[in-house]
């Protein structure tokens, strides 16, 4: 008898912990992002695949969200492979030695247009702060989230200081997720 209330118990508290800390948790289902940069007065651009995350988030309890999201430099594809290969070369992205890009989110907070996500990017071995400001569209277990930001390529030793091709890089990231555990 003993035996089977500690298995009802467990069972309970198993159930309950997955209502309760589950129930914030978003499963990706497909991701994009793409990147703009500007070289000899051209926009340029690149995506890359295979993103992977650990997402909790919740509107209603923004102080318990939180992301953290990897990126492979080597699924980097721009659509002229001589460029993509140099990308992936030790003076850009440098695959061999930095094989991902991540970003952790630090707070969340509720913006104007949506929220923002203070978050630490780690991008060829460098940590910088930077702000994601992203909209949330959740429909019944489905949700999507999409932010845009810019870094400067050089903060990350990518590529040297040039008159033809800009600093700045635009990225657009879109996740489309369900809810369950990643």
């Amino acid at each position: 008898m003993k035996f089977k209330l500690i298995i009802g118990y467990i069972a309970l508290f198993t159930l309950a912990s997955n209502w309760v800390f589950g129930q914030d948790s978003w499963k990706i289902d497909s991701t994009r992002l793409v990147f703009y940069i500007s070289n000899a007065g051209l926009d340029v651009e690149g995506s890359m695949t295979g993103i992977t995350a650990q997402i909790k988030f919740s509107k209603n309890k923004l102080d318990r969200s939180f992301f953290v999201a990897e990126a492979k430099p080597e699924t980097l594809h721009t659509g002229i492979k001589l460029r993509d290969k140099h990308l992936k070369k030790a003076d850009y992205f440098d695959i061999e030695k930095y094989p991902t890009i991540k970003i952790e989110s630090k707070k969340i907070i509720q913006s104007k247009n949506g929220f923002d996500a203070y978050c630490a990017i780690t991008l060829k071995g460098q940590m910088k702060e930077i702000v994601i400001p992203f909209m949330f569209k959740q429909t019944n277990r489905k949700a999507e989230f999409k932010g845009t930001f810019s870094l400067n390529r050089l903060d990350f030793g990518l590529g040297e200081k040039s008159i033809v091709l800009s600093d700045t890089v635009k990225i657009d990231i879109w996740a489309g997720t369900s809810r369950g555990t990643n």
